[in-house]
């Protein structure tokens, strides 16, 4: 995507068909068409790097929770240990 982004000042040199350069009208529609481009790239450069973050945080909290039924797993063990010994 970063690529993409880094290729928009080339495209700003295209030319017509024939060789000749953009009329001003054509020039118009291509800057808007830049612009729209840009800002979709930079929303999912932003997104992509959201959902990242938010995957750390889903991978910690569930460490945290294979961590925690782990030790629920060891209490009951010797829950059940001292109450069968009884």
């Amino acid at each position: 995507m970063k690529s993409l982004l880094n290729k928009q000042p080339q495209l700003r040199q295209i030319r017509q068909a024939n060789g000749q350069p953009l009329t001003a009208e054509q020039n118009q529609i291509l800057d808007a068409q830049l612009r729209t481009q840009r800002e979709l790239l930079n929303s999912l450069l932003q997104g992509g790097d959201t959902l990242i973050l938010e995957l750390t945080k889903l991978k910690v909290s569930n460490s945290q929770l294979e961590d925690a039924l782990k030790e629920v797993n060891e209490a009951t063990h010797r829950y059940l240990f001292w109450t069968a010994g009884r």
